[in-house]
């Protein structure tokens, strides 16, 4: 198996996007939030095993992508910021 993280940078959102991702596309991740990573580093744990098709892979890209859309910002620490995803390379995945 392969773990992939896919970095969200807050753990609420990171809790949130987890959730919607069972919840609406079936998908289950694991969120990964402080203390196991440091405060702003949190991350979806993607686990990929030679069980899961390209069919799969691009249900979860899709999944992943659409949840970023829906989330154009988000609230923290006080201030509205700009939502970034970031895949495993921790290059930001632009969103408008």
């Amino acid at each position: 198996a392969h773990i992939t993280p896919v970095r969200i940078g807050d753990a609420v959102l990171c809790q949130d996007v987890a959730i919607r991702l069972l919840h609406e596309s079936g998908i289950y991740v694991q969120p990964v939030n402080y203390p196991t990573v440091p405060k702003g580093e949190e991350c979806l744990r993607i686990i990929v095993t030679p069980r899961h098709r390209e069919a799969d892979m691009i249900h979860l890209a899709k999944s992943l992508c659409r949840d970023a859309i829906y989330r154009v910002s988000v609230t923290t620490r006080g201030r509205r910021d700009k939502s970034r995803l970031y895949i495993s390379t921790g290059t930001p995945i632009n969103q408008q």
